[in-house]
């Protein structure tokens, strides 16, 4: 069955991606820009096929070079970052803890349950490795730690991006099928780096975002602070960079002790 699942992958990643995540311009769509230079075009087939898979296959090496930089641990206060947008979700990528491999969601600084009731909603983050994918290239197969906002939506049955909010390259809170295996291993770090929810959770989460008005909203770079501008000059003014977009905050911790 894996075999079969692997052969299965490799014929989706010779497929042209006509409704794959856009990267040009953030905009809100499907659809790999044909503008772009044909390593930027494998990179992201390379990535959404270890995003497609639930195991990894890495050299004891490349798995310690993970493992070093997992000790640096981003620990996040909720109570303080559930205020800083109007949707705030926190995303706990440690492998274990009380509160691993599940999401918080506030709306207005108040949380928010997920379809089936529960604060803490059950996610799978990437598998924390180094792996080769079908070009030969090797790719970190970890969920970026940090600030972010999100960048584009989109959602597509063909390319298995069920309700996909992306916030940082090609890594999206996205839903998978029920009755899957990849459903199954929800609650583990099994993704190629994506936040894997359900799909009906997945739903949920990509309409609150749809549905946030676009707005001024403050610059927060990956560490969490807003960006400033400091001005030169008689009139120059000084303050807060902002630019337009919807007041959603995604953060991404790694906490065993949350």
């Amino acid at each position: 069955m894996k075999t079969l699942t692997r052969m299965m992958l490799l014929v989706l990643t010779s497929l042209p991606f006509t409704q794959a995540p856009a990267f040009a311009g953030g905009g809100f769509h499907g659809g790999v820009p044909q503008n772009t230079i044909p390593t930027q075009r494998a990179d992201w087939q390379d990535r959404h096929y270890l995003d497609l898979l639930n195991q990894a296959s890495v050299s004891p090496e490349e798995s310690n070079t993970i493992k070093k930089s997992e000790e640096k641990l981003l620990i996040v206060d909720s109570a303080t970052a559930k205020d800083r947008a109007t949707i705030v979700a926190i995303v706990n990528k440690a492998a274990t803890g009380k509160n691993a491999q599940t999401m918080q969601v506030f709306k207005d600084g108040k949380p928010l349950a997920d379809v089936e009731g529960n604060l803490n909603w059950p996610v799978s983050t990437g598998r924390e490795t180094f792996e080769v994918a079908p070009s030969g290239k090797s790719y970190p197969t970890s969920t970026p730690a940090g600030y972010f906002r999100p960048t584009y939506l989109t959602n597509s049955n063909k390319q298995h991006l069920y309700h996909s909010v992306f916030f940082v390259g090609g890594v999206a809170i996205t839903g998978v099928q029920p009755g899957t295996e990849t459903a199954d291993l929800i609650g583990k770090r099994a993704s190629g780096g994506s936040v894997r929810l359900s799909k009906a959770n997945a739903k949920l989460f990509f309409t609150m975002v749809e549905k946030s008005p676009v707005k001024e909203i403050p610059v927060i770079d990956r560490n969490g602070s807003s960006k400033t501008i400091i001005g030169h000059g008689n009139n120059a003014l000084s303050g807060a960079e902002k630019t337009n977009g919807r007041d959603v905050l995604i953060i991404v911790q790694n906490n065993p002790e949350a």
